[in-house]
């Protein structure tokens, strides 16, 4: 693979150019820990009535948040760059990508419109100590488990048909 202009100009691994690699930078800078994310101090009054493993369970509470808009950006670099480029080579591969990412953009529109403003708003409610994530998942499963399941019969799919054409 070589470098080209556009609005992503490579797709290969180590380029520093990859849109991937920069979208991974520009998000981990942004991402906070969970007592950073409050304000909370050493000293603070919360995290001295707090025990260490639900100060553990918060941290955890706080990556899944933040875990969830990664995958978001995951999904756009799949749906944009790797998408797009099965999308406009020949017949075969066209096939192969529509398997492979067809479903990409559902998924995408899955999480950003549903799961990830649920996560954040919880997290908005119930302040520095969010009591349960549990219920949201619930919600979004019912919701996503038809598409991740068509996603995933997709891949067994194009797997095969990448292995026959060998």
């Amino acid at each position: 693979p070589y470098c080209q202009d556009g609005p992503y100009r490579c797709y290969a691994s180590r380029c520093s150019r990859t849109s991937a690699r920069h979208a991974q930078q520009s998000f981990a800078v942004n991402r906070e820990d969970w007592a950073a994310f409050w304000g909370l101090s050493g000293d603070s009054d919360l995290l001295k009535t707090l025990s260490k493993d639900e100060i553990q369970r918060q941290y955890q509470i706080h990556e899944v948040v933040y875990s969830e808009r990664d995958y978001i950006e995951t999904l756009k670099v799949l749906k944009d760059v790797f998408g797009d480029s099965f999308a406009a080579g020949q017949v075969g591969q066209q096939e192969v990508g529509k398997l492979i990412f067809g479903l990409v953009p559902r998924l995408l529109m899955l999480s950003e419109q549903h799961l990830e403003p649920a996560l954040r708003a919880r997290q908005s409610e119930q302040g520095p100590c969010v009591q349960n994530l549990g219920d949201l998942f619930i919600s979004w499963i019912e919701l996503a488990k038809d598409t991740y399941l068509q996603y995933a019969t997709n891949l067994r799919h194009a797997d095969r048909a990448v292995r026959s054409r060998k």
